[in-house]
């Protein structure tokens, strides 16, 4: 389904620029679909279980927060909007090759937890690198003058909290599954063109 949504949104994207941003869906869709197939491999030394887990924790840890922030540069068109959106897309690099350098140090596991999956690592992130990660991925979004891109980081952030207070151990995979439901929002950013704060 979200595939769905996002071959649709791309396709009522006017210019190349939007096509990042109207992506997100699509790939929120295929990181999904990565994550089914560690269900369907979910223990053991499989070499798919092994190559899922690798996918799914590059686009979760390193992917999302460099992403995010250019996607929604470059469809912004108000100059001190986009200056503020420069420094996060500045703040979502230097998370991105943070987070690189410990997913290619510290090993990854994912394992079934709960009814949901667990990635389990060594490395135990401290407040500072949550909240970095958290302005880069969903606070940027607030600087842009489009409303469903404000509404798509009101709905991410939310969705971080809740799961951070019901589903703390399994954080990572049940945050990614509501943010991948709330990105068919993204679809109204390009089917509604009235949608800007100024």
């Amino acid at each position: 389904m979200l595939t769905t949504v996002g071959v649709l949104t791309i396709g009522k994207t006017r210019s190349k620029s939007e096509i990042p941003f109207a992506a997100i869906p699509l790939i929120f869709g295929v990181q999904q679909a990565v994550e089914g197939m560690i269900w369907l491999y979910p223990v053991g030394p499989s070499v798919v279980h092994s190559c899922m887990t690798t996918d799914f924790s590059f686009i979760s840890h390193v992917f999302w927060p460099v992403f995010i922030p250019v996607a929604v540069l470059l469809i912004e068109k108000v100059q001190w909007r986009r200056r503020a959106l420069e420094v996060f897309m500045c703040v979502g690099f230097v998370m991105g090759l943070w987070l690189l350098y410990l997913f290619m140090t510290v090993p990854m596991h994912a394992v079934i937890l709960n009814h949901s999956i667990n990635y389990v690592s060594s490395h135990s992130y401290s407040i500072a690198e949550q909240y970095l990660y958290l302005v880069a991925a969903c606070l940027c979004c607030l600087f842009s003058s489009h409303r469903y891109v404000n509404l798509f980081g009101l709905l991410v952030f939310f969705s971080a909290v809740l799961t951070s207070v019901f589903w703390s151990v399994t954080f990572v995979s049940v945050w990614c599954f509501f943010s991948a439901i709330v990105s068919a929002v993204i679809y109204l950013q390009f089917a509604d063109r009235r949608g800007r704060v100024g």
